[in-house]
């Protein structure tokens, strides 16, 4: 029994061991391939990968100049940098630091190893490093499915795709800096495309920044180009210059015109949008004539308007011709007063002597009471003596809200009681003139507002404008002068509200200051 247990505890062991042994070997991958850089770029302006196709379809890079020294010139032409080569061809064709062994007998052309080569290369350095691939081919792919003995192809075409689809995840997945110079004429565009994008990004490198790039000589961030095309004929002194562009640093020449234009284009709007609504503290100059009233729209198309001043704008408070376009009306009229006894409650049972009072005008009934005081019969003394003593304990506000009642509201007012108020005003001429002087009113229908008499420091709601009412100035009885101040109002963005106001005075994109409203006649 103790030695079936102990074999049994042995199996036991094994299995658990077994079944550990996967997770063992990748944790043991993982800390080899997450090993720490073994170079360092401290003392280099960055590292640039020579990418070279060593097949036989490629075409010399110079006719004139042996293929090794064309390599060793490249390699050289960049001081500061460190420079690494790779030769490729196909997968058993890698050659790495190796320029004599450029000699354009590599049987295949297969990205995939020449990109993975590349790849474990930039793992020798540290991440923030600046490491740039520079691949020079005639951007044929030709993949063969001896390469590829795991996969078991059997036809070349399933290894070309194979390989192309192993390259493109590569390179997408390195997103090291690709740049591409083609030899010839005879590429394959949609890939050499696909492997600038997988491996530069779709926003850097699709074929019309490529295109702006390319028209605009630019070197920058944003239109970059990554490909570059070399005739035969050209020899090595364009692609010694092509080399030079690629390591240089960005010089984003047109991105900076452009962010300058942009920016100007953005200071032009914001200046139209601020000017284009009045601002806080912009003044509205009403000038107005006895009896004709002002109609004042908000925003209103210019057909509407009742002048165009050169100024004129579609934003902000304007005189309008139309009733139906207009948010208020303001007008200049003396308050005229109804004395007689038209709609008055108990007029019949007045005596006769008070309904004569009644009927008589305003102006002459003072002096009517004192001939009746001295002159009159005992009736007309008593009727004089009462009304001037009754009248004379009425409240002032109870006798003006009495005289200011409209024609629906005299039906409950005692003829009586009217008369009385009607001897007081007659014996007060300070309180006629103050009750008929002219004054300044406004009408806004949408809030039941008819008729209010304007007074300096009120605020209105007119349309989407709120206006204080700054100076109220009578300069006749037939002309006067209403100032409107803005406080509140709509702009782009709330631009009116974020800008100071002295900020927007400064730079001169308000509105004038002063916008006449002329009353038709005037």
């Amino acid at each position: 029994m103790k030695t079936f247990g102990h074999t049994l505890r042995s199996v036991r062991s094994w299995h658990v061991f077994l079944f550990l042994l996967p997770a063992l070997l990748c944790g043991a991958c993982r800390t080899v391939l997450s090993a720490p850089p073994t170079r360092s770029c401290e003392d280099v302006k960055g590292v640039n990968i020579f990418l070279v196709d060593n097949s036989r379809s490629v075409p010399r890079i110079d006719a004139n100049v042996e293929r090794a020294q064309v390599l060793r010139e490249l390699m050289s032409l960049l001081q500061g940098y460190e420079n690494r080569l790779i030769l490729f061809g196909g997968r058993s064709e890698i050659d790495v630091d190796l320029p004599d062994r450029y000699v354009n007998d590599g049987w295949h052309t297969d990205f995939y190893y020449g990109f993975k080569a590349a790849a474990e290369i930039r793992r020798e350095y540290p991440p923030e490093c600046d490491v740039k691939f520079i691949l020079i081919t005639d951007g044929i792919l030709d993949a063969f499915p001896e390469d590829y003995p795991d996969e078991r192809f059997e036809l070349k075409h399933q290894a070309q795709a194979y390989a192309r689809e192993q390259t493109y995840q590569l390179l997408e997945r390195e997103r090291v800096p690709t740049y591409i110079i083609l030899l010839g004429d005879e590429f394959d565009p949609h890939l050499i495309e696909q492997f600038s994008i997988k491996a530069n990004g779709l926003a850097r490198a699709n074929p019309l920044v490529e295109k702006a790039s390319e028209f605009l000589k630019n070197n920058g961030f944003l239109l970059k180009r990554f490909v570059y095309r070399v005739e035969p004929e050209a020899g090595l002194p364009e692609v010694k210059q092509i080399v030079r562009e690629i390591a240089a640093k960005d010089a984003p020449r047109v991105e900076f015109a452009l962010l300058f234009l942009l920016l100007v284009a953005v200071i032009v709007l914001v200046i139209l949008a601020i000017r284009s609504f009045p601002a806080p503290g912009d003044k509205e100059i009403i000038d107005l004539t006895d009896g004709a009233p002002v109609l004042i729209g908000a925003d209103q198309p210019l057909q509407m308007l009742l002048s165009t001043p050169r100024r004129a704008s579609r934003h902000g408070l304007q005189p309008v011709v139309a009733t139906s376009a207009a948010v208020a009306s303001v007008s200049y009229q003396r308050r005229i007063f109804d004395f007689t006894s038209r709609g008055l409650r108990n007029v019949q049972k007045l005596t006769p002597i008070y309904r004569q009072l009644l009927d008589m005008d305003v102006r002459d009934l003072g002096r009517h009471l004192e001939r009746m005081e001295r002159n009159g019969t005992d009736d007309e003394i008593i009727a004089a003596t009462d009304l001037k003593y009754y009248c004379s304990n009425m409240d002032v506000d109870h006798i003006k809200n009495i005289l200011r009642a409209r024609e629906m509201e005299r039906m409950d007012i005692d003829a009586k009681e009217f008369l009385m108020a009607k001897v007081y005003v007659s014996l007060a001429p300070d309180l006629v003139q103050e009750m008929t002087e002219q004054r300044i009113t406004i009408s806004i229908p949408k809030r039941n507002l008819i008729r209010a008499q304007l007074q300096e420091g009120q605020l209105y709601d007119l349309g989407r404008y709120q206006v204080r009412v700054v100076a109220l100035r009578k300069d006749s009885p037939t002309t006067a002068r209403l100032v409107l101040e803005y406080t509140r109002m709509p702009s782009t963005l709330g631009l009116k509200r974020i800008i100071p106001s002295a900020v927007q005075r400064v730079i001169r994109c308000r509105k004038p200051i002063t916008a006449f409203f002329n009353a038709s006649g005037v």
